[in-house]
């Protein structure tokens, strides 16, 4: 038989998800830290999520990368598999879509920045 002991203890983030509006991080030296998930940015109360409705989408040529225009600034990369080398890159703002063309696979591609669906679009060069 075995007899485990109880312990105390309080957790902030499981009473109203910490004051978080999506995830709630919590540890013992920093206290809650409020987060967001992928695509999502953190306002400056430090505690609420938005979908920015303003940034800056740019190719280094490995990856395509947003920059948010209404809070941090801060610089993510956009999670697209298979980004090779990014010639030209636009953005459908009705379908959510970003395209680009890559020059090592010879393809136009696209992918949704909220579905993770990418599209093959065969050309020549």
């Amino acid at each position: 038989m075995r007899i485990f002991e109880t312990l105390a203890g309080t957790n902030p983030c499981a009473h109203s998800n910490g004051g978080c509006s999506h995830l709630c991080l919590f540890t013992a030296d920093q206290g809650v830290t409020c987060a967001c998930p992928m695509g999502l940015e953190l306002l400056s109360n430090g505690k609420t999520c938005i979908v920015p409705e303003a940034f800056l989408l740019f190719t280094s040529h490995y990856d395509i990368k947003r920059m948010s225009l209404e809070t941090n600034h801060r610089i993510r990369p956009i999670p697209i598999k298979g980004v090779k080398t990014a010639l030209a890159i636009d953005f459908h703002i009705a379908d959510d879509r970003i395209y680009w063309t890559d020059g090592d696979l010879k393809v136009r591609q696209s992918d949704s920045l909220i579905a993770r669906f990418t599209y093959l679009i065969l050309m020549e060069f």
